[in-house]
Order: structure tokens, then sequence, then C-alpha cells
């Protein structure tokens, strides 16, 4: 998959950076997409999910995802930051919350420092339209790794022949 191009010129903010996003043949290796600004803490779950063996991706703020999360057609584990520039992690979930096939396609591991009531509050009618869970900052990598392994969409498999 190549990032997504449009017929607007994305502004830098909103650029995808194409190094992360080249696909090398046909994978069964699930995929992580971490939205969160911070880069070290991007970077820390960006080798923590590496070494697990997940393909991952990373974006720096909610309009990089969103561009993302409409143009693939495969099924993403989505961690999310709460508080991003651009777009923040609960304005993209609303946004696609008005975009089913969108929303239903993808995972989302809301994360924030905020605490789970103030999470849960702000999105409390999201949770019908997309799969979601919450994790609060600071968690153990062990946490996350739990959340991103019940995330994975279970493969398609094909029939068995006799």
């Amino acid at each position: 998959m190549e990032p997504p191009t449009g017929g607007t010129q994305a502004t830098q903010d909103d650029a995808l950076p194409t190094e992360r996003f080249q696909e090398h043949g046909e994978t069964t290796q699930p995929t992580v997409l971490i939205a969160e600004d911070d880069a070290d803490i991007r970077l820390a779950l960006y080798e923590a999910l590496d070494e697990e063996g997940y393909r991952v991706w990373e974006v720096t703020n909610g309009r990089q995802a969103l561009r993302l999360l409409r143009s693939t057609s495969s099924p993403l584990v989505v961690i999310l930051d709460y508080q991003m520039p651009l777009l923040d992690g609960v304005a993209l979930l609303e946004i696609l919350a008005t975009l089913p096939a969108v929303a239903r396609r993808h995972h989302f591991i809301l994360c924030s420092g905020a605490g789970r009531a103030t999470m849960l509050k702000r999105c409390q009618s999201l949770a019908q339209h997309v799969w979601l869970r919450f994790l609060p900052k600071p968690f153990a990598l062990s946490e996350l790794s739990a959340l991103v392994a019940e995330a994975i969409p279970p493969p398609s498999r094909a029939p068995e022949r006799s």
C-alpha cells in the first residue's frame, strides 16, 4: 500500500511520512498504527510493538491518522492519543462514527493521562460506532500488548479441503 495521495495538496502537518508506509508484498502480519504527537512515547511504542512482531506505522496527529484510516482497506489496530494537535483522538473517533465502513474496519485503543472517567464521559456514545478500549497513561507495555492482542481481528479462513 502506498501512502494516500489525494486531489488536494497536503500541508506539512497532514503529510504522511512515506518511509513508514511502504509494504513489501503480501503479509499476514497484523498492522498497528500509532497516532501520538510525543516523539519519545511514539518511539517507545514503535520499538515495543515491532519487537513483538507487529508491522508498525506511525503518525503525529489526528489528521494524518484520519487520512490513513480512510485510505487503507486493511484493518488496523490504532493506538490513539487523546490529546494531539490538529485533531485530537476523540474528535477523530467522532468523525469516524459518521463513516461506518471505515470505523468498523479498524480497532482503537485510546490512551490518555486524563483518566478513565474523563475519557468515558467524552466517549460514551462512540463505543456503539467503533471498537474502542481505553488505556490510562502511564501504562505498562504489557497492558498495551494485551489490548493490541485483543484488538487483532481474527484472520479470515479459507474453507478446508478434504
